[in-house]
């Protein structure tokens, strides 16, 4: 890769909000989860665990009827694929950390040739009392989210 292609890939990313209803192939999302887990982080301790919820499934129906209830509207844009981002105890910088693996993800996503957003919202969700929500979703209520992201063909 020249650092013209380096340059034009940063400059392709950004966020997308409109997605087509295209499933986005196992294959491709394995790629997206692998950048992010090879993200940076602090004294090299990888405390990053990635949760995959496709469009059809069971899990992204929960998760979305629980942002819904709390949130009062899907802040996932309808898109196929959500991939949320949590952190355990053992990191020593768990924003830092969580946001480098964010990050990651989304440079591949774009790299891959799909659309992709960073979603806070999660991160709202499921704090305190709330945290106990992610046993609806299979996440263990002991990690922290950090954030989710989005992924899909985007619409234009």
């Amino acid at each position: 890769m020249t650092n013209q292609e380096v340059k034009e890939l940063f400059e392709k990313r950004h966020s997308v909000r409109e997605y087509l209803d295209e499933k986005v192939p196992s294959k491709d999302i394995g790629t997206i989860v692998e950048a992010g887990l090879l993200a940076p982080c602090g004294m090299h301790i990888h405390a990053s665990h990635l949760y995959v919820f496709n469009k059809g499934e069971v899990g992204y129906s929960k998760l979305v009827e629980i942002m819904v209830n709390k949130l009062g509207k899907d802040p996932f844009y309808g898109a196929p694929t959500i991939i949320i981002e949590t952190v355990d105890n053992s990191s020593i910088a768990k924003i830092q950390d969580g946001t480098c693996v964010i990050e990651n993800m989304l440079l591949a996503a774009s790299f891959l040739g799909y659309g992709s957003c960073w979603i806070n919202a999660p991160y709202k969700v499921f704090v305190n009392d709330d945290k106990k929500l992610l046993k609806e979703i299979g996440i263990p209520v002991e990690y922290d989210v950090i954030a989710a992201i989005v992924v899909g063909k985007a619409k234009n």
